[in-house]
């Protein structure tokens, strides 16, 4: 016989019936001296929260700092890659080809940074400067979601610019070399990665510290 009130903690797919002492369960007779249903009390859902809590605290912190190391990784591959393609396209055209800082993807910066973007273009007075009539053979824009800060030493803080042999060197004439440091934001700790640029004009690739940013 079945109990007209069914208890509401039934699960689905799943009936419970309460008649006497008697638990009828997929239609069959079970006994039991005390059948009941029980949920959670205020207490024990707090402390599941406050578990949980703890529990996610402790992804949170390393997730954010790979995700910025990846972030750093990705403008400092951007930038040696656009150094490779400026001295290439500088032996290959047989004239000066220039990396500059850029905002707006066409005039070179002075200020800032190399987190703000650059361009490649092929200087044919050889002036260092982005002029209507130069061609732009790359245009990198900066994501406004990485937070991340490029800054060149001495001769490579404003442009990078390379010859028809391969070499770097400024528009005077004098060779050129130094040290691009791409960090975290200012304050930050982490991880951080230099292109080294040689008086041959060959770049590599530094993993450092960003002690190195300070």
């Amino acid at each position: 016989m079945w109990n007209a009130n069914i208890d509401s903690c039934g699960t689905k797919g799943e009936l419970h019936c309460r008649y006497g002492s008697q638990l009828t369960l997929f239609g069959s007779n079970r006994w039991t001296s005390n059948f009941f249903c029980r949920g959670m009390t205020l207490i024990e859902l707090l402390v599941a929260m406050a578990i949980a809590a703890s529990v996610l605290s402790i992804g949170v912190a390393p997730l954010s700092a790979i995700v910025k190391s990846l972030q750093i990784r990705a403008v400092a591959d951007s930038f040696l890659e656009a150094l490779y393609l400026a001295r290439s396209e500088a032996i290959k055209r047989g004239s000066r080809v220039v990396v500059c800082k850029s905002t707006d993807g066409f005039t070179c910066s002075s200020l800032g940074g190399w987190d703000q973007g650059w361009i490649i273009f092929h200087d044919v007075n050889n002036d260092g400067v982005h002029q209507t009539s130069e061609e732009v053979m790359l245009n990198y824009k900066a994501s406004a979601t990485a937070a991340v800060h490029a800054f060149g030493n001495g001769n490579v803080n404003k442009y990078i610019s390379y010859t028809h042999l391969g070499t770097a060197e400024l528009t005077s004439g004098a060779f050129q070399a130094g040290t691009v440091t791409i960090c975290p934001l200012f304050g930050q700790t982490g991880d951080a990665r230099q292109i080294v640029i040689n008086a041959t004009g060959r770049a590599r690739f530094i993993r450092a510290n960003a002690q190195v940013c300070f």
